[in-house]
């Protein structure tokens, strides 16, 4: 498990000052206490925008008991897959933190699930992340 993060903080330190590594490895060994492979912390890692996204979303998944299997099982049963499914919720989370809020796993996954059921919300053929975003432009978040 370490190697891992070892690997990755090495791969960073190029492109990061030494804070941002820091905050790199602290949200990487998060993932990795929430029991994520290395093949889907280095998935989620692609996916956000830095290790803030990373470590909110971390923070969304330890809140609920089984939380990294259940976002594992919702990304998989998603329509658009886990990467797009991920992209989406990350919206959601971006969105929750400039408002200062948070949400529970199940109550994101319902909201996701309405954006992607929700007919012509951010196009017929908008991305998840873009369906997310015009649904919280147009209804908000009550979760």
């Amino acid at each position: 498990m370490g190697s891992l993060i070892e690997v990755m903080v090495r791969e960073m330190e190029g492109r990061a000052g030494p804070g941002q590594v820091l905050l790199w490895r602290t949200a990487l060994e998060r993932m990795v206490s929430l029991k994520f492979d290395d093949e889907v912390i280095r998935l989620l890692a692609s996916l956000v925008s830095g290790p803030r996204q990373l470590s909110a979303l971390a923070a969304l998944v330890a809140r609920d008991e089984d939380g990294a299997a259940r976002l594992l099982a919702a990304g998989e049963e998603s329509d658009e897959g886990l990467a797009s499914f991920i992209r989406g919720l990350l919206v959601l989370l971006d969105h929750l933190e400039a408002s200062g809020r948070t949400t529970e796993l199940a109550i994101a996954f319902g909201y996701l699930a309405c954006c992607e059921e929700a007919p012509g919300v951010g196009g017929p053929q908008g991305s998840l992340s873009d369906r997310v975003r015009a649904h919280l432009e147009e209804h908000g978040f009550d979760g």
